[in-house]
C-alpha cells in the first residue's frame, strides 16, 4: 500500500515520525497515514518501531479476557462476538513506505513511576529528521519525546476527552448508551488522556447494538481527524485546545469492569446481538 504525497503546494511539508509499538498496523491507522500524505502538505520522513512493549492488557486482548471469565457455556454465541476485534491488521513491514524513508528499530526504557521512555539519541534522530510525530500503541509516553519535536506527539484516543478517558475505546459509551461518541486527535501531555485537542469528530451511535460496533464506527471516522489535524498544525492562527482538569471526563482503568460491569455487558450484548439478526 503506497503512502506517497500527491498534493502540490509552495510550502515546505510537514515531516512526520510514524511512531509504533507494534509489528502490526490497524488498518484504519493505514488509513489515516495514506489519507494525510494524499491530502495535506505532511511526509513520512521515518518509521520507529519500538520493538519490545510492556504487556498491554488494557486493550482488547484484555478486556475480552476478563468478560469471558463470566460467560458461561451456554451462551457460547456471546462470547464469539465478545472475541471478535471489528479491526483488522496490515504487517509493518507489508506498508509500502517511500524509498526515502528511514526506518530504525530501538527499544524503550521503563518511566520513574510508570509509562516508557523512548532512548535520548532516538528522540534527537527525530527531531533532526521531523517537525511532528504520529503516535501508534507505544505505550504511555514520558520523557523528552512529548517536548523536543517542533509539533510534538499526536495520537488517537477513540473517545472524547471530554467524556471519556481511558481504556478500552468505545466500551463505556456502548456500555451507557451515549447517543454519540468520538475521536480525538491529541497532542500528548504527561496527563493520560488529557493531552491538547488538536482535531475532534463527533460520532454517531445510534443503533449501534453491540461494542464491535460501536468501534467499528469510531475507528471509520479516524482518517479524517488525522488529516484536519495536520492541515490545521501549518495554520499560524491554530492553537489547540487544552481542557481545564474540570471539563475532562472520566478516566477508566480495567480495574473499573467489576463483576456487576461485566454482567450488565454482557446483558447489553446479548440483546444487542438478538437485534442485529
Amino acid at each position: 500500500m503506497k503512502l506517497r504525497n500527491t498534493t502540490r503546494s509552495s510550502l515546505t511539508p510537514l515531516r512526520v515520525c510514524f511512531l509504533t509499538g507494534r509489528g502490526e498496523i490497524a488498518d484504519w491507522m493505514v488509513a489515516s497515514v495514506r489519507q494525510m500524505v494524499q491530502k495535506t502538505n505532511a511526509e513520512v520522513t521515518l518509521v520507529v518501531h519500538v520493538a519490545e512493549q510492556v504487556d498491554d492488557t488494557v486493550g482488547h486482548a484484555g478486556i475480552t479476557h476478563h468478560l469471558n471469565r463470566c460467560c458461561c457455556a451456554g451462551v457460547q454465541s456471546v462470547k464469539n462476538a465478545i472475541r471478535r476485534d471489528p479491526q483488522t491488521y496490515t504487517s509493518l513491514s507489508a506498508v509500502e513506505w517511500p524509498d526515502s524513508v528511514r526506518r530504525i528499530q530501538c527499544k524503550s526504557q521503563p518511566a520513574d513511576r510508570f509509562g516508557v521512555v523512548i532512548p535520548s539519541d532516538v528522540v534527537e534522530t527525530i527531531v533532526d529528521a521531523c517537525d511532528v510525530v504520529v503516535h501508534f500503541q507505544v505505550g504511555i509516553l514520558r520523557g523528552d519525546i512529548l517536548t523536543q519535536p517542533e509539533y510534538g506527539v499526536l495520537s488517537f484516543h477513540h473517545g472524547d476527552i471530554r467524556q471519556y478517558r481511558g481504556t478500552p475505546a468505545g466500551f463505556w459509551e456502548f456500555l451507557h448508551d451515549a447517543p454519540r461518541g468520538g475521536v480525538t486527535l491529541q497532542r500528548l501531555t504527561p496527563k493520560l488522556d488529557a493531552g491538547d485537542i488538536v482535531a475532534f469528530a463527533s460520532v454517531d451511535l445510534a443503533n449501534a447494538h453491540t461494542w464491535a460496533e460501536v468501534r467499528r464506527r469510531l475507528f471509520r471516522a479516524s482518517p479524517g481527524v488525522l488529516t484536519r489535524g495536520m492541515q490545521k498544525l501549518r495554520d499560524p492562527s491554530f492553537a489547540p485546545v487544552t481542557v481545564p482538569d474540570a471539563e475532562l471526563g472520566t478516566l477508566y482503568y480495567l480495574s473499573d469492569i467489576t463483576f456487576p460491569v461485566q454482567a450488565r455487558y454482557l446483558l447489553k450484548e446479548i440483546c444487542g446481538l438478538a437485534r442485529t439478526r
